[in-house]
Order: structure tokens, then C-alpha cells, then sequence
């Protein structure tokens, strides 16, 4: 192939590529904004301190934070003067702030194979982490978590789900089935009868 075919073969590809990258195949879905509870920068804890350096005590401002752009754990440490530095934490596992925990649960409601066993529950909790290296959907950089819903006193357990908020998804609905005992259809309509 002589120089001109190819300069112009890889000038057509690369005004191609960029389209290519933007199509979307017949049934995927369009990202949707993300929800302000789970996006840029969440503090999930904070605190202030004193460090030594250099036989000084120096006043800092501590916190621990899920950064949803960059998918990562993050500590960052403000000096009495302003200045920050910021440390990427992958390995640490933090907690939900309330208004995650509220995403997640939502997120769990609106999901169309668990909603219905949810929107019946009576008891609604989880929140706490669930990260596996080596799985797909929840490794290092998501953020998934435990959403269980039961019914009556809390024994019967109608709900185990995996949600990731990082991607905004439930990602497991069926997580630990065999202890999941959920409304069969008829007491669910039975239970839509009830609600006023």
C-alpha cells in the first residue's frame, strides 16, 4: 500500500472513530445524570488533628471521602493555611452517608425484579460495603453495598441486593437467595390491598 493510501485511510478512521464511540446499539440504555447523592466528591467522615513535623504541632483538618469521578477512596488533609493534600485510598472501604444510604434504598425500590418485595417490606436497612477483588460489578472502584428488606418482625428477610452506586445500579438482586424468603404474588396483591 503506497503512502497516500494509507495517510488516507487513517485520516477516514479517525474521523469515523469518534462517532463510532458516541452510537449506541438498539436496547442500550442512555446515561442519565447522575444522582447529586452519588456524584463529584463525598465526605463521608471528618475530623481535625495536630501532626508533629519537625518538632512542631501543626492544626489539620482530616477527611475521608468517595471521589465518584475518579471511582476511588480518597484522604485529603487541609494545614492551617489552606493547604491541601490529597491521597488516593483504594484499598479503604467507607460508609455510606445518610443520603447515599437513601440512593441505595432507591434505588433497590425502583429495581422491576425486587421493587414490588420492597415497596411490601416493612424493615429497610443495609448500607454496609460489599467488595469482592476479583468481581465484575464490585471491586476496588465501586461502591456497592448490602440493601435488605424484611417483613413482619424482621425474621422473614424478602429482600438480599447488591446495589453500586457508583454506577447507579442494582447489580445483584438476588444476592444469598437460599435466606430469602420473599412475598409470593398473592400476598404481595393481598399486602397492595392493604395500603391506602
Amino acid at each position: 500500500m503506497n503512502r497516500s493510501l494509507c495517510i488516507a485511510v487513517i485520516t477516514s478512521l479517525l474521523l469515523v472513530l469518534p462517532g463510532c464511540q458516541s452510537t449506541r446499539l438498539a436496547g442500550d440504555s442512555v446515561a442519565s445524570p447522575r444522582d447529586p447523592r452519588a456524584s463529584g466528591i463525598v465526605i463521608v467522615r471528618s475530623y481535625d488533628d495536630v501532626f508533629k513535623q519537625d518538632g512542631a504541632e501543626i492544626p489539620v483538618h482530616v477527611e475521608y471521602a468517595w471521589d465518584y469521578d475518579r471511582a476511588v477512596a480518597i484522604q485529603r488533609i487541609r494545614d492551617a493555611q489552606g493547604r491541601i493534600s490529597e491521597h488516593e485510598q483504594p484499598m479503604l472501604t467507607l460508609n455510606l452517608t445518610d443520603a447515599e444510604k437513601a440512593y441505595a434504598f432507591e434505588l433497590a425500590r425502583a429495581d422491576p425484579q425486587i421493587g414490588p418485595q420492597m415497596q411490601a417490606a416493612d424493615h429497610v436497612y443495609g448500607g454496609f460495603s460489599y467488595r469482592v477483588p476479583d468481581d465484575a460489578d464490585c471491586n476496588s472502584r465501586s461502591r456497592c453495598v448490602h440493601v435488605i428488606a424484611s417483613a413482619g418482625d424482621g425474621w422473614r428477610k424478602l429482600v438480599h441486593a447488591i446495589v453500586d452506586l457508583q454506577t447507579g445500579r442494582v447489580v445483584q438482586p438476588h444476592f444469598a437467595a437460599g435466606d430469602v424468603d420473599p412475598y409470593t404474588a398473592a400476598q404481595l396483591k393481598a399486602h397492595r390491598g392493604k395500603t391506602p
